[in-house]
């Protein structure tokens, strides 16, 4: 994270199965938001209530919200994947799932790191200052592990953020309509 010139050469190497990657690496970073969000739910720093209830959000409710929290962490890293992946040969580079799937997963951590802020409402501004770290970890992964030049990096990483925004979207809006949000 603080030295991504040494560090994506060893992730290039690493020949760790995409599942366990998102088993051993992915799944434990991205509850870091989702438990410091509960925490700062049950600290009180959160108002949340249920609509027209006036009543606090149960526990329940309160785990399943963490869930989800993970849930689209990993949902995020895979849409991010495919469209690095899907988008390789419009920057003249090949297309590696492998690859484009450790540049979404390891290029999140300062998001998920940042993400234990949120224990308290007021830290919140911090997450902005690693939304802008993590984009530049996408990317010099583009580059180091594609091969994008530097020029075309910013705007192949602008796009697929652009895509996984869209489908956030979309998604948040079915799983609202089912009642799940």
């Amino acid at each position: 994270m603080t030295r991504p010139g040494e560090t994506w050469p060893a992730i290039a190497a690493e020949r760790l199965p995409l599942a366990a990657l998102v088993v051993l690496y992915v799944v434990p970073l991205a509850t870091i938001p989702g438990i410091a969000w509960a925490i700062g739910v049950l600290r009180g720093g959160y108002f949340i209530t249920l609509p027209g209830t006036g009543e606090v959000v149960p526990l329940v409710r309160l785990a399943v919200a963490g869930i989800l929290i993970v849930a689209v962490s990993v949902f995020s890293v895979a849409v991010l994947a495919g469209a690095f992946w899907a988008m390789s040969p419009l920057y003249g580079v090949q297309r590696d799932i492998r690859a484009t799937f450790k540049i979404a997963a390891y290029g999140t951590t300062p998001m998920w790191l940042a993400g234990a802020v949120l224990v308290s409402p007021r830290l919140a501004l911090v997450m902005a200052l690693a939304l802008f770290q993590t984009l530049y970890l996408y990317a010099d992964g583009l580059q180091e592990l594609l091969g994008v030049t530097a020029s075309d990096a910013a705007e192949l990483v602008g796009v697929a953020v652009m895509v996984l925004i869209a489908l956030s979207i979309v998604l948040g809006a079915a799983l609202s309509s089912w009642g799940v949000l």
